[in-house]
């Protein structure tokens, strides 16, 4: 319980060697200012952020499960997650249903706070990975796209396909990206 706390404490601080566009992120607990019912479901941005702020905090095992870790904080459970971890939980059994979080050996009053707390972080990424009736996704361009590249596989006149791996689930995927043709000049979606 102590290094929980101390952990806490530890990202109260601004990391500082986190640079992105020559600006310093917000820290941690910027993400978790606003009371859960008053804060907006977050964007698969702020959860991958919060992911890379765990990585960069040596907390490797945690920022793998960045979603179990948002809802956990949220319901005053962090000191759980080791444990749920353990018994091989992750990002990917979101969404739970009142059965399946069962597994998290929490009590039954806080299985009901996270399965409440959980709808903030049932992002875009969740359904393109947990929706088996939709094959395709369309992007926009303001959207982070939960994927990271790992290589160009193929490149034709109207069409480039890489691989990359789910930011959710660390699958690997074939993606296409097709040219978007918008009044004569084409542009990569």
């Amino acid at each position: 319980m102590e290094e929980v706390d101390e952990l806490r404490e530890q990202f109260h601080l601004p990391l500082i060697s986190w640079w992105v566009s020559g600006r310093r992120p917000p820290p941690l607990r910027d993400y978790f200012l606003e009371e859960p019912e008053l804060r907006a479901q977050y964007s698969d941005q702020e959860i991958q952020k919060i992911s890379t702020h765990l990585q960069r905090g040596k907390l490797v095992a945690w920022s793998g499960v960045p979603r179990l870790y948002i809802v956990l904080r949220r319901i005053g459970q962090l000191q759980s997650l080791d444990d749920i971890i353990s018994h091989g939980i992750s990002d990917y059994w979101f969404p739970f249903s009142a059965k399946s979080v069962q597994a998290t050996t929490l009590s039954s009053t806080k299985q009901s706070e996270f399965l409440e707390a959980q709808k903030l972080v049932l992002t875009k990424a969740v359904d393109l990975e947990k929706n088996g009736e939709k094959k395709h996704f369309h992007f926009n361009r303001s959207d982070t796209i939960p994927f990271k590249g790992l290589g160009e596989i193929g490149r034709g006149g109207y069409a480039t396909v890489d691989k990359v791996s789910s930011l959710f689930s660390r699958r690997e995927y074939a993606r296409k990206l097709f040219k978007r043709q918008n009044g004569g000049n084409k542009k990569a979606v």
